[in-house]
């Protein structure tokens, strides 16, 4: 492990499949939030190597040795370089929507995206419903209206699925600040990887008209 990666013990959900019958009875799924999303510890330390080294954690913690990991877009990334360093332990690698080679041109909005929703306000005690729209209204700034394509609606609507409600008031689950300073230094390309390929079976999903595999 890198010296100066240090992981976290990240949250995770496990989902028992043993109640399915047992010809279809497989190992329980856990799907986990990654560091500073979801329900996982916001941490200033921000890459695929510390993504990667949070997994080698999880798995640890649950004394798995093996297991077959499944990772979208920036998950899938991880994923790959899980499989790079700790082989071992992966039996089957699946990567959705995802490659390590390339940078999808819808990226390059992504810093004013970070800017706009650092400066989303919405009033307390709407519902859901009226946040997400007041927040995609404001969003929109991030694109002149003539260059607004429809992916740029897509990344707008998957934005909005990060706003939580607390007392009435909302604000952003993941931690913003940590993800806008590291995106474009950690984040946008693929990191240095270690010279053996991984060798286990491994498949790759994308959609037909996605750019982020092209």
């Amino acid at each position: 492990m890198e010296s100066c990666v240090t992981p976290i013990e990240m949250a995770f959900t496990s989902h028992d499949t043993t109640k399915l019958p047992p010809d279809r009875a497989k190992p329980p799924i856990i799907a986990v939030d990654a560091r500073n999303h979801g329900e996982s510890p916001h941490s200033q330390d921000f890459s695929y190597s510390h993504l990667a080294e949070d997994v080698r954690l999880l798995m640890e913690k649950l004394n798995i040795q093996q297991s077959s990991l499944i990772g979208h877009s920036m998950g899938g990334r991880a994923m790959m370089l899980k499989a790079l360093k700790y082989p071992h332990s992966v039996e089957k690698l699946i990567v959705v929507d995802i490659s390590p080679v390339g940078i999808s041109p819808s990226m390059g909005v992504m810093k004013n995206y970070f800017e706009a929703m650092k400066n989303v306000r919405i009033e307390n005690n709407v519902t859901m419903s009226a946040a997400r729209k007041t927040a995609d209204e404001q969003l929109k700034t991030a694109v002149p209206a003539y260059e607004c394509t429809c992916q740029d609606s897509m990344l707008r609507l998957f934005l909005t699925t990060n706003l939580i409600e607390e007392n009435g008031n909302y604000r952003w689950r993941v931690n913003l600040d940590a993800i806008s300073q590291n995106f474009f230094s950690h984040m946008i390309e693929f990191p240095p990887a270690p010279p053996n390929p991984f060798e286990g079976p491994t498949l790759f999903i994308g959609g037909g008209k996605s750019d982020f595999l092209r």
